[in-house]
């Protein structure tokens, strides 16, 4: 018996700024389970796609279809209805925090008496860790970290909102070789999950690498 997989498509998207003409009747799609990569030079319209599913940005043409169904993503919130996660390129994270609650920061387990539940949240963090095979300690200050330990953190704020579909931003950009290669682990890991990746990069022989479907 087969498993239903889901769907995401963007339908003959168009998108203009003053004086560029950003995204021209592009159109991408994805299901669970894949990585589908976008790849382009910088000004290609990638990051504008992104914003577009990331609900910052707004098409002037087009449609989105979640499992056959036209959806909008006016904001956020949208996409997080529609279990559509972002790990953007820069980081975002606090310093002085821990693991644990820069991965659940401004969404932390409360218990009855309305106080954070700590004991919780580290161990909500470990488990979201294991689930991509890392082994990070959740009490570790997170300016003690290396950046590919802040990109484990970052994807692991996107797998929190429990996510089908995660948008990776030029996920490599700050990373070494071997890094680079963990983090290809970590992609293979979410893939035989479930999960679709929409991986955004200039870098070819990356994507090349990492990709089950490509879009230039």
């Amino acid at each position: 018996m087969s498993i239903q997989k889901d769907q995401l498509i963007m339908k003959g998207i168009s998108k203009t700024f003053p004086g560029v003409k950003a995204l021209d009747e592009v159109s991408f799609e994805i299901i669970s389970g894949e990585v589908h990569s976008l790849i382009g030079q910088n000004g290609a319209g990638k990051s504008t796609l992104m914003g577009i599913l990331n609900g910052i940005t707004k098409p002037d043409d087009g449609q989105i279809l979640f499992n056959n169904k036209v959806v909008k993503i006016d904001d956020p919130k949208d996409a997080f209805n529609l279990n559509l996660s972002i790990v953007h390129q820069e980081f975002a994270l606090c310093n002085n925090l821990t693991v644990a609650e820069n991965i659940y920061l401004g969404d932390e387990p409360h218990n009855k008496s309305g106080f954070v539940n700590y004991k919780k949240m580290h161990l909500d963090a470990k488990i979201l860790l294991d689930s991509i095979n890392v082994n990070l300690n959740t009490n570790k200050i997170v300016g003690n970290l290396n950046t590919s330990q802040w990109q484990i953190i970052e994807i692991c704020k996107a797998l929190a909102k429990k996510p089908k579909f995660i948008v990776m931003d030029e996920p490599t950009a700050s990373l070494d070789e071997k890094q680079i290669d963990n983090l290809f682990e970590i992609i293979n890991t979410l893939k035989n999950n479930g999960i679709g990746i929409i991986y955004i990069s200039h870098k070819l022989k990356e994507i090349i690498h990492i990709s089950d479907r490509i879009t230039v």
